[in-house]
């Protein structure tokens, strides 16, 4: 008597879970008011971000972020892939006042 009862109630909740699921993370798209602006080369770090200041890992496995500090105190992040060996094409420039 319980087995018809309890089999329908978990096909209903596979159905409402099924139907509830949303997809997740997606490609995220700058929408603040920090300035990105186009890396100058795709084969090389260009010397005018400044010096190098920190390294840290990127959320996407095996992309790691650079982080550059120029003269007037502006900080750059510029992103590389080591897995695919490419540098992202948008660099993300953070002033400082």
């Amino acid at each position: 008597m319980r087995t018809p009862w309890t089999a329908l109630a978990c096909l209903l909740m596979i159905v409402l879970l099924t139907v509830s699921c949303q997809k997740v993370g997606g490609e995220m798209v700058a929408t603040g008011p920090l300035q990105l602006e186009k890396v100058t080369f795709d084969n090389a770090i260009s010397l005018q971000y400044g010096e190098l200041i920190s390294v840290t890992p990127h959320p996407e496995g095996g992309s790691w972020v650079l982080w550059f500090v120029k003269p007037d105190k502006t900080i750059v992040a510029v992103g590389v892939n080591g897995r695919r060996g490419v540098i992202a094409p948008q660099a993300l420039v953070i002033p400082r006042r």
